[in-house]
């Protein structure tokens, strides 16, 4: 059996000294990829509280380990504020523990200082403590307790609030006193005002002028021009991260999904309705519209519609001018009156009652005398006939019969009380 020799023993070291290192980052590394996948679980995620100056509170935060290797975890206490409206959270000294500062909440909570080790498939328990002093201002303070990985030099590994290797849970604090609950509807919209079909977004921009969060909550109903319920979504009412933070704006948004009909054309009113604050519940409200047309549906019904009225119209003015007509003949005058200028004008009748029964009148005597064979002594030929002689008026009944048809089917399926849709809040959450 060779000897190994110095060269090949230093080679042996080297390669075993790299098989450790990567055994140690591998925790690590597995960890940083399945953060992506939730595969670690802080609960609770938020926590809201009321605390009077002075008092103390403690807890426990539990870490769920769903992974198939053991990890040693710490937890430091940051200080957020919103990220512009998206409600997303930016903490102020990621990766490293905050300075205690009794005037920030951050200073108000302690944490163990050294780390834990969670067992594959188990669950640890980071204990916490708040204390707010004697001096608190009234209001809202808000921290949170960051709970993750650390390299040697006692730091979370990567930056900024996208820190992969860290999960958090948030602590809205409300302090008594003073406290202002002020909030309104800055902005509601649908992003297009017309669609060709029933599908809208919409935005809502809730706006916080007081000193503590406000939990905004209420629905969005949305209706046909007719008043019929066509959607309807509660705003926070589930939802337990709807907070606004004091001077704040926060975007919620929603997408609704309508059933597509033809007749269900026309201009829709979404109504949003909030309410908020905990001292006094006030409400706020915001209406927007916006016109659903779906032009290759709506199209060859408003033609039809517009072909039957224009028929209806010109009917109605034909039979008129044949009741006058006749009304003039009776009276002995001529069948148009003269022009002031042509001659002395003569008196138009008044359209009455009597004058308007005056064409069917006439109509009723010519068939009498059919009846009795007035006309050549061939009563059957002519009733054969009826039809032809009487086109126009069959047709117009035919008509109108048609048109009725069509404004009574629209009105049934508008006034319908039920509607399949689909409403989602898409974005605050």
């Amino acid at each position: 059996m060779s000897s190994i020799s110095a060269n090949d023993f230093r080679a042996l070291r080297r390669l075993l000294s790299i098989v450790l290192a990567l055994l140690a980052f591998f925790p690590f590394a597995a960890f940083a990829q399945g953060a992506a996948s939730l595969s670690m679980t802080l609960t609770p995620p938020l926590f809201q509280l009321t605390q009077a100056p002075g008092s103390s509170w403690s807890s426990v935060i539990r870490v769920v380990n769903t992974n198939d290797f053991d990890l040693r975890v710490g937890a430091t206490v940051e200080d957020f504020r919103p990220d512009g409206e998206t409600g997303n959270a930016v903490f102020a000294h990621v990766g490293v523990s905050a300075p205690t500062d009794t005037r920030l909440m951050s200073g108000w909570i302690t944490v163990p200082s050294g780390d834990i080790v969670i067992k594959r498939g188990t669950t640890g328990e980071i204990p916490f403590t708040i204390s707010v002093p004697i001096d608190a201002d009234p209001g809202g303070h808000y921290a949170a307790i960051l709970v993750g990985t650390r390299g040697e030099d006692g730091q979370f590994s990567g930056s900024g609030a996208g820190v992969s290797s860290a999960i958090s849970s948030l602590f809205f604090l409300r302090v008594p006193g003073e406290v202002i609950e002020e909030g309104a509807i800055r902005d509601f919209y649908a992003k297009h005002t017309m669609v060709q079909s029933p599908d809208a977004l919409f935005a809502l921009r809730f706006e916080n002028k007081g000193n503590v969060h406000l939990v905004p909550e209420g629905s969005i109903v949305i209706t046909n021009m007719w008043g019929k319920e066509r959607g309807k979504i509660d705003i926070n009412k589930v939802n337990t991260f709807g907070n606004v933070l004091p001077d704040s704006t926060r975007k919620f948004e929603f997408d609704w999904h309508g059933e597509a009909n033809p007749f269900e054309f026309g201009r829709y009113k979404a109504l949003a309705t909030l309410v908020y604050g905990e001292n006094a519940r006030q409400s706020v409200y915001r209406v927007t519209y916006f016109w659903v047309i779906p032009w290759k549906q709506v199209l060859p019904l408003l033609l039809g519609l517009g072909a039957f009225l224009w028929f209806l119209t010109w009917s109605i003015r034909r039979y008129i001018r044949n009741a006058l007509l006749l009304e003039r003949a009776r009276l002995g005058l001529p069948p148009e009156p003269a022009h002031p200028r042509h001659g002395k004008a003569t008196p138009t009748p008044a359209v009455t009652l009597a004058v308007l029964r005056r064409p069917f009148e006439e109509e009723v005597r010519k068939e009498r005398a059919l009846e009795r064979g007035g006309a050549h002594g061939h009563p059957r030929k002519h009733r054969k006939s009826w039809v032809e002689r009487h086109r126009t008026v069959v047709g117009f009944f035919v008509v109108l019969a048609l048109g009725f048809s069509l404004i009574g089917w629209y009105f049934a399926e508008v006034f319908q009380d039920e509607r399949a849709y689909q409403m989602q809040q898409v974005k605050g959450r």
